[in-house]
C-alpha cells in the first residue's frame, strides 16, 4: 500500500510486516524559472562607486539558498539582471526576500518555465478534457 501524504511531502509503504517506511521526505521538485530584478538609484549608484562583478556575488546568493543558478544576464535598456535558475517555490520565497531587503532593487519577478514537449503535453492531455468542467452557473 503506498500512501502520498502532500502536506508533509512524504511517500510511504507498508511492507508484509505492516511496518511504515518513509522513502521520500521534503523532497521538493525542482523547476525552472526566469528571475527578473529592477535595480533602484541605489543599486547603479552603488554599481559604480563599487564596481564588481555582481554576477559572481548572486551565485553565491543563490547557491546559499541551495539555488543553481544556469546563466545571469543584464539588461542595460531596462536596468534589470535576469536570471535562468532552477529551484522551487520555498527557494524563491526566500530569494525574494533577501534581493528586496536588500534596499537595490525597485521590485522583481519569478516566473516559471516549461519547455516544448512539456508545452506540448499540456496541450494534448487539455484537449481530452475539454468540456468536463461544468459551472456552476449552468
Amino acid at each position: 500500500m503506498i500512501k502520498l501524504d502532500m502536506c508533509s511531502k512524504s511517500i510511504k509503504l507498508n511492507n508484509t510486516y505492516s511496518q511504515s517506511v518513509e522513502i521520500l521526505e521534503g523532497i521538493p521538485t525542482m523547476t525552472k524559472y526566469l528571475v527578473r530584478a529592477s535595480y533602484n538609484g541605489s543599486g547603479f549608484k552603488g554599481m559604480i562607486s563599487n564596481p564588481s562583478d555582481r554576477g559572481e556575488a548572486i551565485k553565491g546568493m543563490t547557491a546559499a539558498l541551495g539555488i543553481t543558478t544556469e546563466c545571469i544576464y543584464f539588461s542595460p535598456s531596462t536596468g534589470e539582471a535576469i536570471m535562468i535558475i532552477d529551484s522551487d517555490a520555498d527557494k524563491n520565497a526566500r530569494l525574494m526576500m533577501v534581493v528586496m531587503s536588500s534596499d537595490t532593487f525597485t521590485g522583481g519577478s519569478i516566473i516559471d518555465l516549461i519547455d516544448t514537449d512539456s508545452m506540448l503535453s499540456a496541450m494534448q492531455e487539455s484537449g481530452s478534457l475539454l468540456g468536463t468542467y461544468k459551472s456552476v452557473a449552468d
